[in-house]
């Protein structure tokens, strides 16, 4: 099981249209194989950043989901939002 914890900062400008793509690839990334958890939110306290919180069974269902249909129509619309480059951490979660 792998976590993925992804901050960006958003223009203020796009906040509208990155929420706007968020309600499309949000819910297909939850039906994506191997998705145990997917979400998106605005970070309290900090204007225009956003933290992506994903749970994959695998590092492979998370690559998929990266090439999945949706993600790949809507990547390039995210990342004209984001006001410099996401911070991405993966996790190796310790579960019983």
């Amino acid at each position: 099981m792998i976590g993925v914890y992804v901050v960006v900062n958003v223009k203020v400008a796009n906040v509208a249209k990155f929420e706007e793509i968020l309600k499309i690839i949000v819910p297909a990334s939850q039906k994506d194989k191997g998705c145990i958890n997917y979400e998106c939110g605005a970070i309290v306290g900090k204007n225009g950043a956003y933290a992506f919180l994903e749970i994959w069974q695998s590092l492979q269902d998370q690559k998929d989901h990266m090439n999945s249909p949706h993600m790949r129509e809507n990547a390039a619309a995210l990342a004209r939002c984001y006001d410099g480059e996401p911070q991405i951490n993966f996790i190796n979660l310790v579960r019983n």
